[in-house]
């Protein structure tokens, strides 16, 4: 996981990058607007995952039929997605990922997970509430 980390460090310094690296998590701000996701890393069974938060708790959990409309939202965007995969979490968190073998991720997929990953999520998030909210 520190590799990981420490690779991530290395790209930020990529001026045509706006990433912020906060611990162990990554802010991922967009150009030409003002929009930003957040990206977290993790380690499970050989593989990175790559993680963000789409929505949170409170907004997933709020009524059971707007668990139901964002679960059927999910799998619909999920049959469109090739690269991330939309899912609820332990926390019932609304989250977006990507899995990643350690032993094969070089320096471009490193890049194109994290770029792609927070605008899938961004964009996901902005259509289901029409906000910048994670």
């Amino acid at each position: 996981m520190d590799n990981l980390l420490e690779r991530i460090r290395i790209e930020i310094q990529d001026e045509s990058r706006d990433w912020q690296m906060n611990g162990d998590k990554l802010e991922v701000r967009f150009p030409h607007s003002n929009r930003k996701q957040v990206v977290s890393f993790h380690v499970r069974e050989g593989h990175f995952l790559f993680r963000s938060i789409v929505l949170g708790y409170a907004e997933v959990t709020k009524t059971d039929r707007a668990w139901r409309d964002f679960a059927r939202k999910v799998w619909v965007r999920n049959s469109h997605t090739a690269v991330v995969t939309f899912a609820f979490d332990d926390r019932d968190q609304l989250i977006g990922q990507i899995e990643q073998p350690i032993r094969t991720l070089d320096r471009e997929e490193l890049i194109f997970y994290i770029e792609t990953l927070a605008r899938e999520c961004d964009e996901f998030e902005y259509t289901l509430t029409g906000e910048d909210r994670e």
